[in-house]
């Protein structure tokens, strides 16, 4: 297995397996999203008919920073444009229980703004797993693998 620094970011080359459909497997070590709790925020003035949900300041930093990481890389192309596998790494900041889920949404949609694939409902296989390891301020290690149609 052969890495490679591109624009500050890891990239792993591996050898084509079943499910690629390309030589090129990429890896990314990113900052630990905000999770879905403190990506929203619901705000309603008065005079309002209905409040309005929208990103809040830690949602529009954190995805400021993934496309600051990534965009030198794919400018506005795509990534890949077919079906992808994606895995997910998560290294938390700390011992405290925490919920997996949480974290996808913030961490997808910086991707997706980042351009790394067009839309994530191109998203075929998702996988999110505890690593195991604490580290400062957290990380998250993601996989992206072109699939087969």
């Amino acid at each position: 297995m052969a890495y490679r620094l591109i624009s500050g970011v890891t990239a792993k080359i591996s050898e084509p397996d079943r499910e690629a459909t390309t030589a090129e497997t990429v890896l990314w070590r990113l900052p630990y999203p905000p999770t879905v709790n403190h990506y929203w925020r619901t705000v309603w003035k008065p005079g309002w008919p209905r409040p309005r949900i929208l990103i809040s300041k830690a949602g529009r930093t954190y995805r400021a920073d993934v496309q600051s990481k990534l965009s030198a890389q794919f400018g506005a192309v795509p990534y890949c444009p077919g079906p992808l596998k994606v895995e997910i790494r998560v290294q938390f900041p700390d011992r405290r229980k925490r919920d997996l889920d949480n974290l996808l949404k913030g961490l997808l949609d910086a991707l997706q703004q980042a351009a790394v694939y067009a839309d994530d409902s191109q998203i075929r296989d998702l996988r999110i797993y505890d690593a195991g390891e604490i580290v400062l301020d957290g990380a998250v290690n993601v996989t992206i693998t072109p699939l087969n149609q």
